[in-house]
C-alpha cells in the first residue's frame, strides 16, 4: 500500500512543471499551499521565491524583477523609461499594466493591455492579464473569452508574473465559488493551469460540469469539458461536448475548430474542411478562424493563390486589418512577389507603426531581394519595439553570416533560440558557426541536440566526429 501511494505521488509530481519545486522551506510551503488548494497564498509565496532566482528559464528583466519584489515605483520608472527610449515597448506596456493592476486601477490596467492587443491581437500575456482584470470586475463572460483566445495557441506566458496573477485569481474565485456563478470561469483558469500541472484537468472538468448544471456560460463550459476530454484521449466524449457547445451557440467558432482538430487527427479531410469552414463562417471577423481556414488551404490543399484571394477579399471589407495585411504579405512572399509584399508591410506600418512583426516580415522581404541594409534596419526596428522577437534575431543572424560577421551571427542565433525560435536547420547553422569559430564544446552540445531530433542527419554526424577530435586536442 505504501509503495502504491509512493508511486502515485511520484507520478503526480513528475508531470508538474519545475516552477512548483524549490529546495527550500519556502519552496516546500508554496508547494504545500498549492497542493491543498490555497492558490492565493501559494501565489504570494512563489512570487517571493521568483524574486530571488531566475531559474524558471526566462532572461532577466529589470521591470519584472521589480514587480516580483513589489517595488511598483521602480517597475513603473523602468517601463516609462523604456517607452521614452522606444525600447522593449511590449514588455514595458505589460509592466505598466501590471503596476496599475497591483494598485487596483483596473480601468487603467485594461487600457495598457488593450494598447498591446491593438497591434498584437492575441499577445498571450496581455490576454491572460486582461482576463484577470475582467474577473476582478465581475465580468466573467469577457474574462472567459480572453482566456479562450489565449489558449487557442500552443504558447505560454513570457513573464512569470502572468502565471502568478492567474494562480492568484484562481484562489480568489475558488474562495467565492459558493457565493456566485463563477464555475465556468474557474474551469478556464484551471485549464490554463493544466499546462503546468495536468492534475488541474480534473479541476477544470469539475467546475465545467458545475457551470453546465447552473447554466453559467454553458457553451464555454462544454468547450472546456471537451478540450480536457480530448487531451485525455476520450475522443467520442470530446466530440459530444463540442457538439453540445454548438447546439447552445451555433456561432461558437472555437467549438467547430476543436472538432476539426479531431477530424484532422483521423485523416478525415472532408469533415475537417466542413468544420474549418463553419468556424470561419461563424465569425469571419476573427482573424484566428480566418488564419485556420487559410492554413487549411495552403497546408492541406497547397493553394496559396486561393488563400491570397480570400485574404484580399476580406481586406476589401476591412482594409486596415493588420492581421489580414500580414497574411496577404506572407502569401505574396511565398509566391515570389516580394515587392508587392513590401507594399503591404509598409501599408501596415502606416496603420500600426509599433507592430514588430510587420518590421520582421519587411526584413525578410528585403533579404530575399538582397537589399541587406534595408533588411538590417527593419529587423533592428522590430527589436526596438520588442526585444524578444525570435525571428528578427534569426533574420539578423543570416545577414551577419552573409556579411562574414560570424560572431555576431552566433550571438543573434543564440538570442533567437533563447526566445523560442524553432528550426533544426537554423540550429544546424549555429552548430556550424560554432565549429568554424573554434567554439568546439558549444558545437558538440549543439550537434548532439540536432542529432537527438534528427538521428539520421548525416552532416551533423560527420561534423560531430570532427568536433570531438578538436575537443580532445583542447
Amino acid at each position: 500500500m505504501i509503495v502504491i501511494l509512493w508511486v502515485v505521488i511520484y507520478q503526480h509530481f513528475h508531470q508538474m512543471d519545475d516552477r512548483f519545486f524549490y529546495p527550500s522551506f519556502q519552496g516546500m510551503k508554496g508547494l504545500f499551499l498549492y497542493e491543498f488548494g490555497d492558490y492565493k497564498s501559494a501565489a504570494k509565496v512563489y512570487k517571493a521565491l521568483f524574486s530571488e532566482t531566475d531559474e524558471w528559464g526566462e532572461p532577466s528583466d529589470p521591470g519584472v524583477d521589480a514587480l516580483l519584489r513589489g517595488d511598483l515605483y521602480l517597475a513603473e520608472s523602468i517601463a516609462q523609461s523604456d517607452l521614452v527610449k522606444g525600447e522593449n515597448q511590449i514588455n514595458a506596456t505589460l509592466t505598466l499594466g501590471e503596476v496599475a493592476l497591483s494598485k487596483g486601477k483596473h480601468a487603467e490596467a485594461l487600457q495598457w493591455f488593450n494598447e498591446i492587443l491593438k497591434s498584437e491581437r492575441d499577445q498571450f500575456d496581455a490576454l491572460i492579464l486582461s482576463s484577470v482584470v475582467q474577473s476582478r470586475l465581475g465580468r466573467d463572460g469577457e474574462a472567459i473569452t480572453l482566456i479562450n483566445r489565449a489558449l487557442r495557441y500552443h504558447k505560454i506566458e513570457k513573464r512569470i508574473t502572468t502565471f502568478i496573477w492567474a494562480l492568484e485569481i484562481a484562489g480568489e474565485l475558488s474562495a467565492l465559488h459558493n457565493e456566485g456563478p463563477h464555475h465556468t470561469l474557474l474551469a478556464h483558469y484551471f485549464r490554463y493551469l493544466r499546462i503546468f500541472d495536468k492534475a488541474n484537468g480534473r479541476q477544470a472538468m469539475i467546475f465545467a460540469k458545475k457551470g453546465i448544471k447552473i447554466e453559467d456560460h454553458r457553451e464555454a463550459a462544454h468547450l472546456t469539458l471537451g478540450i480536457v476530454l480530448h487531451k485525455e484521449n476520450r475522443i467520442e466524449k470530446a466530440l459530444e461536448a463540442y457538439q453540445n457547445a454548438i447546439k447552445i451557440n451555433p456561432a461558437f467558432s472555437e467549438a467547430y475548430r476543436r472538432k476539426a482538430h479531431i477530424y484532422s487527427d483521423r485523416g478525415d479531410l472532408a469533415n475537417e474542411y466542413q468544420m474549418i469552414k463553419a468556424a470561419y463562417e461563424a465569425d469571419s471577423r476573427d482573424i484566428f478562424s480566418v488564419k485556420h481556414y487559410q492554413d487549411f488551404l495552403t497546408d492541406k490543399l497547397g493553394d496559396y493563390y486561393q488563400a491570397l484571394v480570400l485574404t484580399e477579399q476580406l481586406l476589401d471589407a476591412d482594409p486596415e486589418n493588420i492581421d489580414l495585411i500580414k497574411s496577404a504579405a506572407f502569401y505574396l512572399r511565398f509566391i515570389g512577389k516580394e515587392e508587392k509584399a513590401i507594399e503591404y508591410y509598409k501599408k501596415g506600418l502606416e496603420i500600426s507603426p509599433k507592430n514588430a512583426s510587420l518590421y520582421e516580415g519587411l526584413g525578410f522581404s528585403y533579404t530575399e531581394l538582397e537589399q541587406f541594409d534595408a533588411a538590417f534596419e527593419a529587423f533592428q526596428s522590430a527589436l526596438l519595439i520588442n526585444d524578444q522577437q525570435a525571428r528578427a534575431y534569426a533574420g539578423l543572424a543570416f545577414l551577419y553570416d552573409k556579411t562574414n560577421k560570424k560572431l555576431k551571427a552566433i550571438e543573434a542565433l543564440e538570442a533567437a533560440f533563447a526566445y523560442g525560435y524553432q528550426s533544426n536547420t537554423q540550429r544546424m547553422n549555429l552548430c556550424t558557426l560554432y565549429y568554424t569559430e573554434s567554439q568546439f564544446e558549444k558545437a558538440e552540445r549543439c550537434l548532439r541536440r540536432v542529432l537527438t531530433e534528427e538521428p539520421r542527419n548525416v552532416y551533423a554526424g560527420n561534423l560531430l566526429t570532427y568536433t570531438l577530435k578538436n575537443v580532445e586536442v583542447e
